[in-house]
């Protein structure tokens, strides 16, 4: 759809703040790359440094390859935190110039779903020891949850028929309610494995 601008007050920063370094769990010994503004406050509020890459034009996932790659070894980044789109874009050539990022320890994936190519080819660039993570949230509300897929029982699963996001954090009150175009009845909650709309506070 249409991006959609939203207002964000200095009490929903500070609260995202307190959250993601819940956590993150981010510290001055972190080197992180990101292309996302609002992450990027977050991570300099926790002390780490930030390396934002060079854009092709002003999208936060189209980066150039080799300079993205370049910035990583260069300043030993051991988080990233991206969209799939952005991380496909430089891990792919990676994969096909047969580098590696041994210094990357910890990947945060959010704004699309973590599909297991991804998640395979993250730990074919990164090492068995790197950390993948989904960050499930909205514009408004983030982060709603936060899993590691590769941690679930059934990971073969994984993807099959959706993706699981994991439950919400603890500082979130999150319910299920079904499809309506009018407006919305918080009682109206639907039952286990049906489809329907979240609702956050």
């Amino acid at each position: 759809g249409i991006p959609k601008g939203i207002s964000r007050s200095h009490r929903i920063l500070r609260r995202q703040h307190e959250v993601l370094q819940k956590y993150i769990n981010l510290s001055k010994k972190d080197i992180v790359l990101t292309t996302l503004p609002v992450f990027a406050l977050d991570m300099i509020a926790s002390g780490a440094t930030v390396i934002m890459p060079p854009l092709r034009k002003s999208l936060p996932w189209d980066t150039i390859p080799s300079e993205t790659v370049s910035l990583i070894l260069k300043y030993n980044v051991n988080m990233l935190m991206g969209s799939p789109a952005f991380l496909n874009s430089f891990v792919l050539w990676a994969l096909k110039k047969k580098i590696k990022l041994p210094s990357i320890k910890q990947v945060y994936v959010g704004g699309g779903f973590l599909e297991r190519e991804l998640i395979e080819n993250l730990t074919r660039v990164c090492g068995a020891d790197c950390k993948i993570k989904s960050i499930y949230g909205s514009t408004e509300v983030e982060p709603v949850a936060i899993i590691e897929p590769t941690k679930l029982k059934n990971y073969n699963y994984y993807g099959y028929k959706g993706f699981c996001v994991g439950k919400p954090v603890d500082e979130l009150k999150v319910k299920i309610i079904g499809f309506n175009d009018g407006p919305l009845i918080e009682d109206e909650l639907i039952e286990a494995r049906n489809i329907g709309e979240i609702i956050v506070s």
